[in-house]
């Protein structure tokens, strides 16, 4: 993903780099770092339409922070999906739907299945825009 700034976001199973142009930065998942990546495995990186770069891996949902050049975990639930929507952003976890209003700042889960547990475990792994009321959301058995 390429950000307002120029700067190439790239995401990969064991951490997350960026290209300036002149370097290639890397950020990896540490332990003893509350402030590193929530975890290696990066699924998807979205700029949100205030100019924030979320960062949804398997162990939870980050945010850079710019200034100190570092991560805030937002969720520690896996992320899968996301999209900018009006007013906020949408992002698609197991078996939910999770939606981050600017106005609020706050997190609101949708669950779309009463059943945690079972073999029909699934997750959203997009989701796109149809119009703008309608959302299609692909989905993978894992």
């Amino acid at each position: 993903m390429q950000d307002r700034n120029g700067l190439l976001w790239i995401a990969t199973e064991s951490g997350l780099n960026i290209h300036d142009h002149d370097d290639i930065k890397n950020y990896f998942h540490d332990k003893k770092d509350s402030l590193s990546l929530p975890g290696n495995n990066v699924y998807t990186l979205t700029e949100d339409s205030i100019g924030n770069i979320w960062i949804s891996t398997n162990n939870g949902l980050a945010i850079y922070i710019p200034e100190t050049d570092n991560f805030q975990t937002r969720l520690k639930t896996p992320i899968f999906s996301s999209i900018k929507i009006q007013g906020g952003i949408l992002f698609g976890g197991n078996k939910k739907l999770i939606i981050y209003t600017y106005n609020d700042k706050v997190f609101k889960t949708i669950n779309l299945c009463q059943e945690e547990n079972g073999s029909n475990d699934w997750r959203i792994n997009q989701i796109r825009q149809l119009n703008q009321n309608t959302y299609l959301l692909s989905t993978v058995q894992h």
